[in-house]
């Protein structure tokens, strides 16, 4: 999906969910949208997990006025320099939730001010995301982010090390040897950013809802317990 596909469909979804605030605006089911968050090692499951969950999310979840989307680092990067998404987001944001995240961002001590500033921007838009809702939120630290939204279900995705290898080549026409070289610098830079910046073990399985593993699981089943999931929650709210 190339960027500017990817920044339209962003862009749709996110008028939608303003309009949609605004519109419930002064009612209990304001920005109480379920979300998920994804973590994973690299080449678990199938390379394009978020777009396939997204698909099945958005023929199974018929409640909702709009559309799940998905959004990973690199989109949030874009969409960072396209959009003004704290100012506009926090007009309609629970009280006291934008805060929320100085918590975490105060323990960052130490940090570059240029990086600190990128850090928490990229926290604040995570945040503000998960109360709008309906969208899977991919790295950086989502999970740990938006830990005091409870409508939020936090997936981490591990498998064998000779599974994602297999993955990872046919995926990207790699070599074994090239393969496993981008497995431990990927792995090994997710691991860092969630240290760095957060303080915490991004294998600590405390830290999710769910870990599935595909030595034991198919792609197919992975994506209907997360969906099964959602309605739950959705279910939930509206009760």
């Amino acid at each position: 999906m190339e960027d500017k596909t990817s920044i339209d469909i962003f862009r749709k979804y996110f008028e939608r969910q303003l309009e949609y605030a605004r519109k419930t605006l002064d009612k209990s089911e304001n920005l109480n949208q379920p979300f998920i968050t994804l973590s994973r090692l690299t080449g678990a499951g199938d390379i394009n997990f978020p777009e396939k969950l997204v698909h099945a999310l958005n023929g199974i979840d018929t409640k909702t006025e709009s559309p799940w989307m998905f959004l990973d680092k690199d989109i949030l990067e874009v969409v960072l320099e396209e959009h003004n998404l704290p100012k506009e987001i926090s007009k309609y944001m629970p009280e006291g939730k934008i805060s929320e995240i100085q918590d975490v961002i105060e323990q960052l001590f130490g940090l570059h001010p240029s990086e600190y500033k990128l850090i928490k921007k990229v926290s604040d838009t995570i945040l503000h995301l998960s109360h709008l809702g309906n969208i899977v939120l991919v790295g950086r630290g989502a999970n740990i982010i938006t830990r005091n939204n409870f409508n939020g279900i936090h997936i981490r995705l591990i498998d064998s090390f000779d599974n994602r290898s297999e993955n990872i080549q046919s995926y990207f026409g790699l070599s074994k040897v090239e393969a496993a070289k981008l497995i431990e610098k990927e792995d090994s830079g997710r691991a860092v950013y969630v240290k760095k910046h957060f303080n915490k073990d991004i294998n600590n399985s405390s830290q999710y809802s769910l870990v599935l593993n595909f030595e034991f699981l198919n792609v197919e089943d992975a994506i209907r317990l997360i969906c099964h999931e959602v309605i739950r929650i959705r279910n939930r709210i509206r009760s």
